[in-house]
């Protein structure tokens, strides 16, 4: 559990400083920076693929299919894709959740990554520590910090300065590992260690009777893809239309019983449409537009959830008289409802409550965008 609070945590802080940044907000099928351009801002980016083989001079936050980033990012990477490549020099933090991810270049801050198959390749150079949540992780590269390491198999083959500690299925030290303050690690297994490997210090084994780590790292990187997926988007919306936004949060919270009735009769009741418009020819294109607005809603009140939340919590902490929604609330209001939404029960069923809620409160508003005359 800590190694996934570390992860919101870090990602939360990352993201903080950027709210008095100029952005480039991009949304589509693909974007492509060339080698001969340059983006002199914070990169905000809801696409399929991301390809950036020219600079970037601020920070970088983007939800993709595949992002590859090939040229030098002076700030911090914020990423959730399902393919990340980085071979270009990274000065800021980075934080990232994928299917396969692939780090090739120097890091001048520290790195958190989640992922079904982690690899920093032999030219990866890490400044400060490393955390990993990963399927199956590969370390070829250096650390100059710590690594902290849960998941399937890890195998180190590369230098590490700081500290090591894992809670692995398995651990493997290959040929050109150098730990310089040795390892602490949980496993079902003791490590299988190449003649050549070096470790200094202690090496400290607590062995584990189950191979429960690899199940919870692929359970906790579905959950941080989530995570971060919505903090992106929420992020993102908050940027390019901060005042519908606006409005579609206070109209949920301004009327919360309304939305909240809205919302489930909305959930209830068009399905049932859809099937009697289903029934008929004339009727099955009706249904079909109505389907895939429905789900598209459902898509978006997953969103606006945390957006609701934040606007709560600050006019609580902040104790404002009207429902408003700043940077902070953008952040703060997806990672209270998310943790939340951990909590059995009780956690549960506020994340439903807040969710139907703002599912009625979007229900409503594209009800008068439709019939406004």
């Amino acid at each position: 559990m800590k190694y996934l609070q570390s992860l919101i945590l870090i990602s939360v802080l990352v993201l903080a400083p950027s709210a008095a940044w100029a952005a480039e907000a991009r949304v589509g099928k693909t974007f492509n920076l060339p080698a001969t351009a340059n983006l002199a801002t914070n990169l905000y980016a809801l696409v399929g693929d991301l390809n950036l083989a020219g600079p970037v001079m601020g920070d970088i936050f983007t939800a993709a299919g595949r992002t590859v980033i090939t040229a030098p990012v002076q700030g911090d990477l914020f990423v959730a894709s399902g393919n990340i490549t980085v071979t270009g020099p990274v000065y800021g933090d980075v934080r990232v959740v994928g299917g396969t991810v692939a780090i090739g270049d120097e890091v001048g801050g520290d790195v958190a990554v989640a992922g079904g198959q982690v690899h920093l390749l032999p030219a990866s150079r890490v400044d400060q520590d490393v955390l990993v949540l990963g399927g199956a992780t590969i370390i070829d590269g250096s650390i100059d910090g710590s690594l902290r390491a849960i998941g399937g198999k890890l195998l180190i083959n590369g230098a590490i300065t700081g500290p090591v500690s894992a809670r692995v299925d398995e651990l493997v030290l290959g040929e050109q590992a150098v730990l310089s303050q040795g390892i602490n690690y949980q496993s079902p297994q003791a490590l299988v260690r190449h003649v050549r490997a070096q470790v200094s210090g202690a090496t400290i084994f607590n062995q584990l009777s189950s191979r429960l780590p690899a199940v919870l790292a692929l359970v906790g990187v579905w959950a941080l893809f989530k995570f971060l997926t919505l903090l992106v988007f929420a992020t993102f919306l908050y940027v390019v239309l901060p005042r519908p936004v606006g409005a579609i949060v206070t109209t949920t919270l301004t009327h919360f019983g309304r939305s909240l009735g809205a919302g489930l009769a909305t959930l209830i009741l068009v399905p049932a449409l859809v099937i009697i418009l289903s029934l008929t020819i004339v009727g099955l294109p009706l249904g079909f537009f109505i389907t895939c607005l429905y789900l598209a809603l459902l898509v978006m009140a997953s969103v606006f959830a945390g957006l609701v939340c934040g606007a709560i919590l600050e006019k609580l902490f902040r104790r404002k008289k009207e429902y408003e929604l700043s940077w902070w609330g953008v952040l703060g209001g997806t990672t209270a409802l998310f943790i939340v939404s951990l909590v059995p029960i009780i956690g549960w069923l506020v994340g439903i409550v807040v969710f139907v809620a703002t599912f009625g409160g979007l229900a409503i508003t594209t009800y008068h965008l439709i019939t406004k005359p």
